[in-house]
């Protein structure tokens, strides 16, 4: 058995079945290709192929066991902590939580079979259910700043779709979301040069084959199965091209099938991430490389 902190850490998410993967120190980007555990629950022995020592962060997978209601703002969630009823008292008196850099994540059970993440935009607000995946304790935020774990139990509120019904203070929210408006055009400037270097420094294949396998084609085209972790794919019908850097999946079923996406479209529908965590989490993956 291993005696490193992580193991233990994940062996502990691991026997209320939860699966913890490994994710790249100081980022949010997985080490491993999860998104088949989706599929099944592996024998606990992973656990030791994951963690061997400490130099990690750490990842859950959200499902069946844990679904996680994410508040990017923490002033928000307070004013929701004030006016919330109902099971939602109890999970903020009693449930389990992890505080983040910026916000809050509250870590819940749902029986709702149509439980899909989802994001509340202008609230900054996440749900992470099905194949959504969340950082956790005692991880190390891009910015230096660390996750921490505040104990208590995974709750089960039946739905998340009632979570924002029970925030009456309108005025409030109008104010959150005018701020968030002139947030994002701030942002929308800084953004347009990460977006930049991104794309200069990312090649969309890396990114594909930590996930799947591509058998190379010509003038280069690649082939293989697709990315997309609600896409059961039995035959090939994802398409790479690593000279214009865009991919496609031509199944009529899939998210990846509406349009050409590039590097960053495709990271948000593999990670079940909003757009500015994406260009953030792969900004901090070119800033890992050229330490």
């Amino acid at each position: 058995m291993s005696n490193n902190s992580l193991y233990r850490i994940a062996e502990f998410w691991y026997d209320k079945g939860i699966l913890a993967i490994p994710v790249i120190p100081f980022s949010k980007v997985p080490c491993v290709r999860w998104s088949h555990f989706y599929k099944f629950f592996p024998e606990k022995d992973i656990l030791k192929v994951f963690f061997p020592n400490d130099d990690f962060n750490i990842a859950l997978l959200c499902g069946e066991n844990l679904t996680v209601v994410d508040f990017d703002d923490y002033d928000l969630y307070l004013q929701w902590e004030k006016t919330s009823k109902g099971i939602w008292r109890a999970v903020i008196n009693h449930g389990m939580k992890v505080k983040t850099p910026r916000g809050i994540h509250l870590y819940v059970k749902t029986t709702d079979e149509k439980e899909y993440s989802r994001r509340f935009d202008p609230l900054c607000v996440d749900i992470k259910a099905k194949r959504g995946i969340v950082i956790t304790s005692p991880s190390t935020h891009p910015s230096g700043e660390k996750y921490h774990l505040i104990n208590g139990d995974i709750i089960n509120v039946g739905t998340t779709l009632d979570v924002f019904p029970e925030i009456n203070d309108k005025t409030c929210i109008i104010e959150r979301i005018e701020s968030y408006e002139r947030e994002r055009e701030c942002n929308n400037v800084k953004s347009s040069g990460k977006i930049q270097d991104i794309k200069t420094h990312i090649n969309i294949i890396d990114i594909v084959l930590r996930y799947t396998k591509l058998k190379k084609g010509y003038d280069g085209w690649y082939v293989g199965r697709c990315v997309n972790p609600s896409h059961k794919d039995r035959h090939p019908s994802f398409v790479v091209n690593d000279n214009y850097q865009l991919c496609k999946c031509f199944s009529t079923n899939c998210a990846l099938n509406s349009k050409w996406h590039d590097v960053i479209d495709l990271f948000m529908i593999i990670s079940g991430t909003n757009r500015h965590e994406v260009i953030e989490t792969l900004y901090s993956e070119i800033a890992i490389k050229t330490i």
